[in-house]
């Protein structure tokens, strides 16, 4: 059982006297344990940028869609070398394919029946599958001041859209009318469903620093204090004893801002593949540099007397 100050006073009533002072409470029978615990952070300074995204790629069957993602992966690759990220950093997961078709597109055909569009005969959308795998680069930082770090994702995100890297301008190659309808169809989404609304499943771009063993041994002895100290306040507080020390925890809370956003799911749009993240607890990564900390959660268990 932990024992908490909050527990004491709800039980036994307040800890402060008349004058307002810190005061004892006497306690019956034997007690639990005490713990500590404390939490300690230290900033640490972006050392990489690094891309994560969506690479994709349709066509009129699954083999087709997967022929032009390996064409796009190339192109893909190659830019971002042009692009000066570390080559043995581009890294693509593996491909995936399913069927495009979605509620949108059922609508925007229903729309355009309705409005007599000659492109608009079909009973559904014409059959598009879509492949597509994850890709992420790495680029080491050219700069270190604040203000110059702060404008490189938007540099960054500038050059994918120019040079189209997610692929989302990749035609598939239908056959016919298909291809027109296709076009329709995908112009009225854009017109009525998208708008000029931000792509929450667009890149992400993350500064990254490593947690090097001297800020990792600091924050542990800073965090071990600080819960030593927790758990002789609560002792004082308490009038319980300090024994020995008869456990010891940590727990790093620190995390990589891309896996946790991501999540692990198959097809769902925002996932990323599992194993294809960085899982290190050598790193950490966020969306701003500022943003850059390594924290440890230490607890310590002591038996009282």
């Amino acid at each position: 059982m932990r024992l908490v100050l909050a527990l004491a006073t709800l039980v036994f009533g307040s800890v402060l006297g008349e004058s307002g002072a810190l005061g004892q409470v006497a306690f019956s029978g034997s007690v639990g344990p005490i713990s500590g615990t404390a939490t300690e952070s230290v900033a640490l300074k972006p050392e990489k940028l690094r891309l994560v995204m969506w690479v994709q790629a349709r066509g009129k069957d699954p083999k087709s869609a997967i022929t032009a993602l390996n064409e796009q992966k190339a192109r893909v690759k190659k830019d971002l070398e042009l692009m000066k990220a570390d080559s043995e950093s581009v890294q693509f997961s593996a491909s995936r394919v399913a069927s495009d078709e979605t509620g949108n597109q059922q609508r925007a055909m229903m729309r355009m029946q309705m409005q007599g569009r000659p492109n608009a005969k079909a009973a559904k959308p014409p059959a598009v599958f879509l492949a597509r795998c994850a890709v992420k680069a790495e680029w080491a930082l050219p700069v270190s001041e604040g203000d110059a770090l702060a404008i490189l994702p938007a540099n960054l995100l500038d050059q994918i859209k120019i040079r189209d890297l997610e692929g989302k301008n990749v035609k598939p190659m239908l056959d016919g009318d298909a291809q027109e309808q296709l076009d329709e169809m995908e112009s009225m989404m854009q017109e009525q469903y998208y708008g000029s609304s931000p792509d929450a499943n667009g890149p992400k771009i993350l500064f990254v620093a490593r947690i090097p063993s001297e800020v990792r041994e600091k924050a542990f002895q800073g965090a071990f204090k600080s819960a030593t100290e927790d758990a002789q306040m609560l002792s004082k507080a308490s009038a319980i004893k300090l024994g020995k020390p008869i456990g010891v925890s940590k727990t790093p809370n620190h995390y990589d801002y891309a896996l946790s956003s991501y999540g692990r799911g198959y097809m769902d749009p925002t996932s990323m593949p599992a194993g294809f993240m960085d899982d290190s607890e050598e790193i950490v990564t966020a969306s701003q540099p500022d943003e850059l900390f390594f924290r440890v959660t230490v607890s310590i268990v002591y038996a009282s007397e």
